[in-house]
């Protein structure tokens, strides 16, 4: 029997204010993980909200990122955002911004981003992303 590799994934929610998620890509003839995804959501209802992601491919991708979300009124948001890529040693992107709710209807956040160590893409940008029926 030959194997390309064995996936597996495992989501979990133990609380209403906690989510984890793991996926692995596993290679049983080598005895090794070629890639894994870990993600971990801790949230006050609609206060605040803060994930942790780690990202590593053999030899490719060894990434930390974090998000972050603070509600300071009922339609007025902050956003944050970091990835570290341990592989190059920097952190690799930032982003800051905020957000604005529309009644109960959408929300338009706009943010300013912070890239090194990506040639395909500008050192500053300007970003903005509109969420039809948030609520």
């Amino acid at each position: 029997l030959e194997t390309d590799a064995l996936y597996s994934s495992l989501e979990f929610r133990p609380a209403q204010w906690l989510s984890l998620g793991w996926h692995l890509k596993f290679q049983p003839e080598e005895f090794q993980t070629e890639a894994s995804y870990f993600n971990a959501t801790i949230r006050s209802a609609d206060l605040w909200e803060l994930d942790l992601q780690t990202e590593f491919i053999e030899g490719a991708i060894q990434q930390y990122a974090f998000q972050g979300a603070y509600r300071i009124s009922e339609n007025i948001g902050l956003l944050a955002a970091a990835q570290y890529d341990a592989l190059i040693g920097a952190w690799t992107r930032q982003r800051y911004g905020i957000s604005r709710r529309f009644g109960n209807v959408w929300q338009l956040d706009m943010y300013l981003s912070f890239t090194d160590a990506d040639q395909r893409q500008d050192k500053v940008s300007v970003g903005l992303r509109v969420n039809w029926l948030s609520f």
